[in-house]
């Protein structure tokens, strides 16, 4: 897990530039970390995890995060870093929509406004991302979709495989 926790702060530090815009690894750290949430839960739905007074599953996500990753120069030093950086990942995901492939058509100007929130408040941000998603023109967005489905299915079936042939 540690590998794939500093190859997500890389991308977000911008170290992954020319192969990969910051949005990526924003929306991708967004998402890692409801997942750790929602293991979290199942696990303390399970009894593994004790209820700790104060410590919600976020919290508890966070954590697992932290412990993950390495010291490198990229890290997210503290929960205020990746709390921000998971809500600066959500916005990405408003703009992305149905494809995080839609990530390549925002300029700088959209980096800015999802990454100051002081620049637009929540409500009024969902209002323009939904707008700019209905500028998309349909083909664009009917072959990003295909493209993100393809290649998470593509993932998924690799994925199966390595579990399949891993157990003995």
């Amino acid at each position: 897990m540690s590998a794939a926790v500093n190859a997500l702060n890389n991308v977000i530090s911008g170290r992954e530039g020319e192969v990969l815009p910051s949005g990526f690894g924003y929306v991708q750290l967004s998402r890692f970390l409801v997942a750790l949430e929602d293991r979290v839960k199942a696990d303390r739905r399970a009894g593994l995890i004790p209820s700790i007074s104060g410590r919600v599953n976020s919290s508890l996500a966070i954590d697992i995060y932290l412990g993950a990753q390495g010291a490198g120069p990229a890290a997210l030093s503290t929960r205020s870093k990746i709390s921000e950086c998971k809500r600066i990942g959500g916005r990405w995901e408003e703009l992305a929509g149905p494809s995080v492939f839609l990530l390549a058509i925002y300029s700088n100007v959209a980096e800015t406004f999802v990454k100051d929130h002081s620049k637009t408040d929540n409500s009024t941000f969902k209002v323009l991302a939904s707008t700019a998603l209905d500028c998309v023109p349909a083909r664009l967005l009917r072959v990003c979709v295909h493209l993100s489905t393809t290649v998470e299915d593509r993932i998924r079936s690799v994925d199966a495989r390595k579990r399949r042939s891993s157990v003995p």
